[in-house]
């Protein structure tokens, strides 16, 4: 049986919802980043422009600090770049669909449309920003002459997954962000500090209070595996990725719920124009 009811059915029924939701999410994505470009001189050159003023200083000053233990220059320059780009990674995923929320927020309370697209619209937004973290990869392994490792492709494949961790955090904060602004003044302030908590612009103590820290932070997971790949290679002690990633998955599912339940009702506290 293939009506509506059935397994097929409603397997298609899904299919077809998960397309509008990719379509729509695209048009979102595109409507902002379009509007925001015409206002920019620069237009998506200030990624890049931004990505690297905010890092350099920090690699430099890290490496002039032995934050590297023993690291030569070019190689604590890597290990940290790196790190740092996958951290924006997980960044842009939380961060990217409240912002995305907030500048939609006068269409969502006008226009009937699933509220799932500013997911989506987020998602876009972080994978399109990764695309460019690529590019600054690859220059990086270009200016110290390095070939990447064969598990390279195991890091640059962990790159989605990342930014659904990220998502499966800001799922919550989209809603509330309606509500409350305090969230999207403080996520900005909260980056650096959460930054510093997982070991990437230093290696990990092998004792201590920050040590600690950095065994019970996820965020020790999921940079640190796929940094491995992407620099020195697989290794077998680097099982915590794919846990880290399955307890992402896990959190993503109870936002899902949790940002079904309260959109409708977040949107009411906007002001009508």
């Amino acid at each position: 049986m293939n009506g509506p009811g059935s397994f097929i059915g409603r397997v298609t029924a899904w299919w077809n919802r998960m397309r509008s939701l990719i379509e729509i999410g695209r048009l979102l994505f595109l409507r902002d980043y379009r509007a925001r470009v015409r206002q920019t001189f620069l237009g998506s050159a200030w990624l890049v422009g931004q990505v690297l003023l905010s890092f350099l200083p920090l690699v430099l000053v890290g490496g002039q600090l032995g934050l590297g233990a023993g690291k030569g220059p070019r190689l604590y320059a890597l290990h940290s770049i790196f790190g740092l780009l996958l951290w924006q990674m997980f960044w842009d995923g939380l961060y990217s669909p409240q912002w995305v929320a907030r500048r939609l927020r006068g269409l969502l309370s006008e226009v009937p449309f699933p509220h799932e697209a500013v997911l989506v619209a987020g998602c876009t937004y972080a994978l399109f920003n990764a695309s460019i973290y690529v590019l600054i990869m690859v220059a990086a392994y270009a200016s110290i002459g390095m070939v990447p490792p064969a598990s390279a492709v195991l890091g640059l494949l962990a790159a989605p997954f990342i930014i659904m961790a990220g998502v499966a955090v800001g799922v919550f904060f989209v809603p509330v962000s309606f509500v409350y602004l305090d969230i999207r003044y403080g996520l900005p302030l909260i980056a650096p500090m959460l930054m510093w908590t997982a070991p990437i612009l230093y290696d990990s103590p092998a004792s201590g209070p920050l040590h600690w820290l950095n065994q019970i932070n996820p965020l020790t997971y999921l940079i640190m595996a796929p940094r491995q790949w992407l620099t020195t290679g697989w290794q077998l002690d680097e099982l915590g990725f794919p846990v880290a990633i399955l307890v992402a998955g896990a959190l993503l599912l109870v936002g899902l719920r949790f940002y079904r339940y309260s959109m409708p009702r977040a949107l009411e506290c906007l002001p009508r124009r």
